[in-house]
């Protein structure tokens, strides 16, 4: 099947692999108004105050991502890429403020499935780095001579790792191995485990795992989801 606008591609085919060939108003440069240094020196500075808006605002982060990207948009636009290239953020933007006028949009309209409703991806990744902290406790313990209980030593370790961060949530032990397994028995590549590997493949959790555990829950990159209505 092949479909799409003048020049451009996209087929999907007998296997069910999709196929996109851009065409080409969609690969020009235009002259870029800023230098790029400077640039991403603004968007840090405006991705971070949407984060905070993200985090406090009393209406379930739509106002903090939208203005997340509003500024990527003129972060790229600023850079020389075309605005139509930016279509799909500009979308996500525009499905945002439909969400909050109340009207549905084809974005954001759930696919109708049956049997019983799946988790909210936000806290799906939060699953994943959960997870990667019940990990690094593990293999912390694990190559510790004489820990013969060390899964049961490592949840607890984990769990206390958990409730002492900035995150507001309080776990159990026996919930950060259930978590543990949960991600591990999804195959690899699959979106349920693939921050999970991302961050294991990190080579501080090689070296030392309880560091990047302990890491991972005292760094700013660590918020609690925001799914408040």
């Amino acid at each position: 099947m092949t479909k799409g606008q003048p020049d451009s591609e996209y087929r999907i085919d007998a296997d069910g692999k999709v196929n996109v060939r851009p065409r080409d108003g969609l690969l020009r440069r235009l002259p870029a108004t800023k230098q790029h240094s400077t640039a991403l020196d603004q968007l840090h500075q405006k991705l971070a105050a949407a984060t905070v808006l993200f985090e406090q605002h009393a209406d379930g982060g739509r106002a903090g991502a939208y203005r997340a990207l509003q500024e990527i948009v003129d972060y790229f636009s600023d850079l020389g890429i075309p605005y139509a290239t930016l279509l799909p953020f500009s979308a996500l933007a525009a499905a945002l403020v439909d969400a909050d006028r109340g009207v549905e949009s084809r974005l954001f309209k759930p696919d109708r499935k049956g049997g019983r409703p799946p988790k909210a991806a936000l806290l799906d990744l939060m699953d994943q780095q959960f997870a990667v902290v019940m990990e690094c406790c593990v293999w912390h313990l694990r190559d510790k001579a004489g820990k013969r209980t060390y899964l049961d030593e490592a949840a607890r370790l984990a769990a206390k790792l958990v409730n002492e961060s900035r995150l507001n949530c309080t776990v159990t032990a026996v919930q950060m191995r259930e978590v543990r397994e949960r991600i591990r028995q999804l195959r690899v590549g699959d979106a349920g485990r693939m921050q999970y590997d991302l961050l294991l493949d990190s080579p501080v959790a090689q070296a030392d795992p309880l560091r990047w555990a302990s890491t991972l829950m005292d760094h700013d990159w660590v918020s609690s989801p925001n799914l408040s209505g």
